[in-house]
């Protein structure tokens, strides 16, 4: 009796990205990465401005893991659709997001984790699908036995007081430790300060990129490690190290696990 509606997505060839068709008013087509590195849904400041959104005094300092922090307020968005599944007076945060474009395309936004809960989401990594439940108010079913048959293996994920969900991992024989799941991103990463404390070999020239809040962020390719997470062990072609002093979720985390742990798992 659970019903789930597979949400259209823009296809993304050459990017290790989701990209999943929204409509915001009269704006449609558009394109929102779900994005569990981000509590609560983010919107563009353009769409904000042209659709005339109502704008909240309650604001917050947002950003990523980039030093660049903003104070956003909330928006009301009156008519929120994806798929099938239609919200009315949707809150959403707004910032600057036009520096984020996916094969030249440009975002509107990220779909957060408050609204991927509300809707019960599940997230095929693989084949890059999104599903949400078109009608949340029916118990919610259980699919452990459905995916233990499957070969699957169940983990317990964590949340932090941010509500951002957490997940144990270990490198090597290290002792295993707290990393963010993520995602929104691409490639796994390790504070650099995890990564010293582990001895770890660091290459001297950064790769510089741009975080979620715009700014530049300084990332160092790590050699191939071992990653554990509940005993499955994964060697992947590449960890990049950047600085997570500004990532502030309520706890300290070693990292982040993004999308390449998950298509590979």
């Amino acid at each position: 009796n659970e019903r789930y509606e597979e949400v259209p997505r823009h296809n993304s060839t050459k990017s290790n990205s989701f990209l999943f068709v929204v409509s915001v008013g009269k704006y449609k087509n558009l394109s929102f990465i779900p994005y569990k590195g981000s509590y609560f849904t983010r919107i563009d400041n353009n769409l904000v401005k042209e659709y005339n959104l109502v704008v909240w005094k309650k604001s917050r300092l947002t950003g990523g893991a980039d030093a660049n922090r903003h104070r956003t307020s909330q928006v009301i968005i009156p008519f929120f659709k994806t798929g099938n599944v239609i919200t009315h007076n949707e809150l959403a945060y707004f910032s600057d997001k036009s520096f984020i474009k996916v094969e030249k395309r440009a975002i509107g936004g990220f779909i957060g984790l408050d609204f991927l809960r509300e809707h019960l989401a599940i997230v095929d990594v693989t084949n890059k699908i999104l599903y949400l439940k078109s009608n949340n108010k029916n118990k919610v079913t259980h699919y452990s036995d459905i995916l233990t048959k499957k070969g699957y293996k169940i983990i317990s994920l964590g949340r932090s007081p941010s509500g951002h969900q957490i997940i144990i991992a270990q490198i090597n024989k290290e002792k295993p430790t707290d990393f963010m799941f993520d995602s929104g991103i691409p490639v796994t990463m390790l504070s650099t300060e995890y990564a010293k404390k582990l001895e770890l070999k660091i290459t001297k020239r950064p790769i510089v990129g741009k975080g979620s809040g715009g700014g530049k962020m300084e990332m160092s390719e790590i050699p191939t490690q071992k990653f554990i997470v509940e005993r499955i062990s994964w060697s992947p072609k590449q960890i990049v190290a950047t600085d997570f002093k500004y990532v502030t979720i309520g706890m300290p985390i070693s990292g982040a696990i993004g999308l390449d742990w998950m298509q590979a798992n």
